[in-house]
């Protein structure tokens, strides 16, 4: 009975002595095999680490590079682009000569059109990447994009036109028929329609504005017109008796927003106009803020297609800067009506004229604007003949 009991309490030792083992087997199991999973993804991480130092030591490779050449304005990037089209046409090319029936001359003609186009790429990539480069250096220069005045609006020997204007609106046939009031009519209505540029828009805008002006009876002087980029950003200059408006015109599309250093610009070209003009002398303390140009009766007023910036308004608020938001241009008379100072003649001037922006219009004289040619004859006003042909008719 005794040895039974023995045998029986090994049997139960040993089934308990296999149980723990095999727990302990399938522990060890489950943790070697969650160590090959950490070793796993170690591995992935360390691989990724690696790629990573890969990309990132060619990027700064290509960053050197490009930080090395900034001096010649990028002209390793703007290669390797061209360089990239070249060979995606020289791929055609091969193709061409290749196929069951080859042609070579075809395929010499896109080798040329492609050697052509890589210069052209080049040439362009190194301008583009210039003129971001002297942006990056000069950020106002962005503010004179699309601003600048083409060669042939700007005429600085002072000489009368030696031809009549309207005729570029004009064929041959109806300059040469129609009545002096039709031709000039019609020239003017097909200019009113015709496509402008972002310089000539603009310059109708501040033509826009000062006209308002002229209309209260003020003097006027259209500067942005007359001096080009030498305005200062005075682009209209309106007074009245004591008063004065130095005036800014942002004609802009919808999407770009008036911020304050446009305020800043304005607000500072006025004050300098002031100070140029006007004797500060009287002037005992300067203020921070609008002082000086309040003291001599020059008002700042900003006029804009397009909206601006809280930031904007405020600062313009400090600084007594008038701001006029979401104005565009309106349909408004275009021939000037003026009376010589000289001789009193009477004479009217259209908006392709080149004396159109130098004249002034003052309502106390009888001069005005009128929307037709004939309105203007009715009223006794003739189009200037200093480029009239002796033998016109008409």
């Amino acid at each position: 009975m005794h040895a039974h009991c023995s045998y029986f309490i090994w049997v139960v030792i040993l089934a308990i002595a296999l149980v723990i083992s095999i727990f302990v087997a399938r522990g060890n199991s489950e943790r070697a095999r969650r160590k090959d999973v950490e070793l796993s993804e170690l591995h992935k991480s360390h691989e990724a680490t690696l790629l990573a130092n890969s990309k990132l030591d060619q990027q700064m490779q290509g960053l050197a590079k490009v930080v090395e050449e900034k001096t010649i304005q990028f002209p390793w990037l703007a290669s390797a682009i061209a360089d990239f089209h070249a060979f995606e046409a020289e791929r055609d090319a091969r193709i061409l000569e290749t196929k069951k029936h080859a042609a070579v001359k075809a395929a010499n003609e896109v080798r040329e059109h492609s050697r052509r186009r890589r210069d052209a790429e080049f040439n362009f990539r190194l301008m583009r990447y210039r003129v971001e480069y002297y942006e990056k250096l000069f950020p106002w220069l962005v503010q004179y994009v699309g601003d600048d005045v083409p060669d042939t609006a700007v005429d600085l020997s002072g000489a009368e036109p030696t031809d009549d204007p309207a005729k570029k609106w004009l064929n041959d046939a109806e300059y040469r028929n129609l009545s002096i009031a039709e031709r000039n009519q019609l020239a003017l209505d097909r200019w009113r329609v015709s496509k402008k540029s972002r310089w000539q828009i603009g310059r109708d805008y501040e033509r826009f504005i000062g006209y308002q002006y002229e209309a209260l009876g003020c003097d006027v002087v259209f500067t942005g017109a007359i001096d080009g980029l030498q305005d200062m950003g005075r682009d209209v200059i309106a007074q009245q008796g004591s008063e004065l408006w130095v005036i800014q015109c942002k004609y802009w599309s919808q999407e770009k927003t008036i911020h304050e250093k446009h305020i800043f610009q304005l607000f500072g070209s006025a004050l300098e106009y002031a100070f140029r003009l006007r004797s500060l002398g009287d002037v005992k303390q300067l203020a921070l803020f609008g002082g000086p140009i309040k003291a001599t009766g020059v008002r700042p007023v900003l006029y804009t297609s397009t909206k601006i910036s809280d930031v904007a308004k405020e600062v313009a608020k400090k600084l007594q800067v008038e701001c006029h938001e979401n104005i565009r241009i309106s349909n408004y008379p275009l021939v000037k009506c003026n009376v010589s100072l000289r001789d009193g003649e009477r004479i009217y001037h259209l908006p392709f004229d080149q004396q159109y922006d130098r004249t002034k219009i003052k309502t106390a004289k009888g001069e005005k604007y009128v929307h037709t040619i004939a309105e203007a004859e009715r009223a006794g006003f003739r189009r200037a003949w200093k480029w009239r042909p002796v033998h016109d008719a008409h």
